[in-house]
């Protein structure tokens, strides 16, 4: 189940808060920014990095000391959105 985010797609940090912005010209109509919390960035640096929703829930479990099925929720959540919002190939 490995997720690969399109191509276009960065993260900055912009006045202090992690944002993802489109960039290039296949992403020239996209508008959406999302901002990322600790979390959420973590989850971005291992979708990138190449792990899958379990191996990202696992990393979470040993560095936040949370519950594996929290974990889990919080990247199938970040993971839909990223879906919702089109910035991974399937």
């Amino acid at each position: 189940d490995s997720m690969k985010i399109k191509k276009g797609f960065v993260k900055r940090e912009i006045a202090g808060k992690i944002v993802v912005v489109p960039t290039g010209k296949e992403n020239a109509d996209k508008r959406i920014i999302i901002t990322l919390n600790q979390t959420a960035n973590d989850i971005w640096d291992c979708i990138k990095g190449g792990k899958s929703i379990s191996e990202i829930a696992n990393y979470l479990v040993s560095t936040y000391d949370v519950e594996y099925e929290k974990a889990l929720k919080s990247v199938n959540d970040f993971v839909l959105k990223l879906k919702e919002n089109d910035f991974l190939e399937e």
